[in-house]
């Protein structure tokens, strides 16, 4: 399937990625900060069930701004071909990533670490003290997605 959709370079791109599914070392590095909070890896139900999963324990809700996620270009054919929702996007697994609460007097210095390391990052929003889940997305808010929906399941099951 993914040959299919991504073809032959870009499928063998991916297959390497396998051995870059821990952000171990990249947590261990973040910890000793003290603006680091709280983390959490978007494995399975990715940010959907990170972001949730975060803002229950902490007690707090969030504002998210859709521009500032990052998804590679093969999600993008996935959403078009199998006509996946925002949600679905935001809910797939994925391995090797994870968020990070940063206070906003860290955030400098989490930036600069995360810059020398060679390590892609995006900060997506802000923790807020209301218990809202919002996303912002085209100057709109609207809810945050409260349960993942994961379209691994669906995608594997097509018959292709």
């Amino acid at each position: 399937m993914a040959e299919r959709l991504f073809g032959v370079p870009s499928t063998e791109e991916l297959a390497n990625l396998v051995i870059q599914q821990s952000c171990a070392k990249e947590a261990l590095m973040l910890a000793q900060f003290s603006g680091v909070h709280a983390m959490h890896d978007a494995t399975e139900g990715g940010v959907t069930a990170a972001l949730n999963e975060l803002a229950e324990a902490s007690d707090v809700g969030f504002t998210v701004d859709w521009d500032s996620f990052v998804f590679p270009e093969q999600v993008y054919t996935l959403k078009q071909t199998y006509q996946l929702t925002d949600t679905q996007l935001l809910s797939m697994s994925s391995t090797g990533t994870f968020l990070v609460a940063v206070s906003e007097d860290a955030k400098e210095t989490v930036e600069s670490v995360l810059r020398q390391n060679g390590v892609e990052f995006s900060f997506l929003g802000r923790f807020t003290k209301t218990k809202s889940r919002v996303l912002v997305k085209n100057g709109k808010e609207t809810q945050f997605p409260q349960q993942p929906d994961d379209p691994y399941s669906f995608l594997l099951s097509e018959k292709q």
